[in-house]
């Protein structure tokens, strides 16, 4: 789930820079859209059953309320029309939301972080004790998941094998495993070559 939560989160995050134009050029729609922005991350998070689906919610209804004539209390905000008060209520909101979805993915990206070197060293040892077959067609399904149930199996790699199934989702590991893999043939390849050239 983390690979894939912050996947989705990052796409959200990667329509952002429009919406900042559309503010910045006074689009008349750039409400409406910050609003939907703001549903489909609802949405999304609530599709992950990720607990800031309430918080996006929350934002959203900020930017309703400005609509039905809602002001802080304020004196600049008071003399805006709400019109304006809307667009500046919704700009807001987007940075606020924005700086707590990036957060969300740093902190996703430092688990995945520790998780990925875990994963590093169970296949030094794993390779040690038996080399890893070899997958023909490259880092697939079926060949990783074969792969990691091997790992239950000797004794050496079981302990870090119990604690990465514990710690992180199945798939997560499993692309964990196909990327850290990939990592060691790409790095095999670098110095097979050096060699050749030496």
């Amino acid at each position: 789930m983390l690979f894939l939560t912050r996947h989705m989160l990052n796409q959200h995050l990667m329509e952002l820079p429009e919406l900042v134009d559309r503010y910045a050029a006074h689009d008349a729609e750039f409400v409406d859209h910050s609003l939907s922005w703001l549903t489909a991350v609802e949405q999304t998070l609530l599709r992950l059953r990720h607990p800031l689906a309430g918080l996006v919610a929350g934002s959203r209804s900020e930017v309703l309320a400005v609509r039905d004539g809602y002001r802080e209390r304020d004196a600049s905000s008071r003399t805006a029309g709400v019109r304006h008060a809307q667009r500046a209520t919704a700009a807001l909101v987007l940075g606020r939301v924005e700086k707590t979805l990036r957060g969300v993915v740093d902190d996703i990206d430092t688990q995945l972080d520790g998780h990925r070197e875990k994963m590093a060293q169970l296949l030094a040892v794993a390779s040690n004790v038996k080399p890893i077959p070899a997958c023909k067609s490259g880092p697939d399904g079926e060949w990783l998941r074969s792969l990691w149930g091997n790992m239950a199996q000797t004794k050496e790699t079981a302990g870090m094998y119990a604690y990465l199934n514990a710690a992180i989702s199945r798939s997560d590991v499993l692309t964990l495993l196909g990327e850290v893999l990939e990592n060691l043939l790409a790095t095999a390849d670098q110095q097979a070559d050096r060699a050749e050239i030496g």
